[in-house]
């Protein structure tokens, strides 16, 4: 007997516009996906490379693996959304993006927003129906704007909105926590992501 069940997706989509992505919001969650044994991949508005940011620096850039036109969210099993605050605000601006993480969420698969990632989620519509939670650590300001849910607001498991320091960070980026936690020193993905 020929088994028709499709494969479980081993790739996780990391959803970017084509700069102003926070390079350590982008790295370690990355490193972290290939500790737990899945395949990253890069997912853009356009092919080539996207400019990665230390703040308001540039960094380094990074092959697009493939387009929001080429991607289906059948292939993943998981999606980030990095942070940066141009990169969420780019991205939440264009409809293959948008268009993307709102099927991602409505597919019940895991989804993890990080820091001003939250705003493409929103552009999605995830927070319209509760579908989005938060930390006391995920920025106090969005909260405050009514942009994003806080702590104790109703979830749909699956869709997280990670503080960075719930990846573990490099040394010198200390806003975000200082040290690396204790979840990503053991390889662990935030809640959401398994």
């Amino acid at each position: 007997m020929v088994d028709s069940t499709p494969p479980t997706p081993t790739k996780v989509a990391f959803a970017v516009a084509g700069e102003g992505i926070e390079q350590v919001e982008l790295t370690d969650p990355w490193n972290a996906v290939e500790r737990a044994g899945y395949q990253p991949v890069l997912v853009s508005v356009e092919p080539g490379t996207v400019q990665a940011f230390n703040h308001l620096d540039k960094a380094d850039t990074f092959e697009v693996n493939t387009t929001f036109d080429a991607a289906t969210v059948a292939e993943y099993a998981a999606l980030v959304l990095p942070g940066g605050v141009a990169n969420p605000d780019a991205l939440r601006t264009e409809p293959r993006a948008v268009s993307f993480v709102k099927e991602f969420v409505a597919s019940g698969k895991p989804v993890a927003a990080i820091c001003h990632a939250a705003w493409t989620l929103v552009e999605a519509g995830a927070d319209a129906v509760g579908q989005v939670a938060g930390t006391d650590e995920d920025r106090p300001g969005q909260r405050a704007e009514g942009r994003v849910p806080g702590a104790g607001a109703p979830q749909r498991p699956g869709v997280a909105l990670v503080h960075p320091g719930h990846w573990g960070v490099e040394p010198g980026h200390e806003q975000y926590g200082g040290e690396q936690s204790e979840d990503a020193a053991e390889g662990h993905l935030p809640a959401g992501v398994t």
